[in-house]
């Protein structure tokens, strides 16, 4: 027997000692809602669904790419940064500069920042001239200004 059986059996048993003692019928279905749940193995856990604001449509891999490719961000709070055609991000915030890297993959557009240990991806949806995904991994996308080129000559 596999341990999912042998513990079903185990609160079986339970059950029927339960009602053959108290003849409490309650009691012993309460038993059997403790069966074991199955959870997904750690890291594999479903990624929480992005919320994008109305009329926002998405856009593929490629059109991120000519998006952002050679151009700065106008990011939430302040933040500024370049995504260099090679992949290398340069940033800026609070007058402090910040280097990493970014890319496309699987459709998401993904950052890595200096001294992370983990990039950040996210789908990414336009509405007009404003771009909006997860800048930090938050559930709700936020709106995103693109501005030509490297206007704060950001390396």
């Amino acid at each position: 027997m596999i341990r999912a059986d042998i513990q079903a059996l185990r609160a079986a048993s339970l059950a029927a000692v339960a009602l053959l003692f108290t003849g409490q019928a309650a009691l012993a279905a309460s038993v059997f809602l403790a069966a074991p749940v199955s959870y997904p193995a750690p890291g594999k856990e479903p990624a929480a669904k992005m919320e994008f604001p109305s009329g926002a449509t998405p856009i593929s891999g490629s059109e991120i790419i000519a998006a952002l490719s050679g151009h700065t961000a106008m990011l939430p709070g302040g933040f500024v940064e370049y995504y260099a055609p090679d992949g290398s991000l340069h940033g800026l915030a609070e007058g402090k500069h910040y280097s990493g890297h970014w890319e496309v993959r699987n459709g998401d557009f993904c950052t890595l920042l200096q001294d992370s240990d983990a990039d950040v991806c996210s789908p990414v949806e336009r509405r007009g001239d404003t771009l909006y995904w997860s800048v930090d991994g938050e559930p709700e996308a936020s709106p995103v200004t693109i501005v030509a080129g490297n206007p704060q000559g950001l390396n």
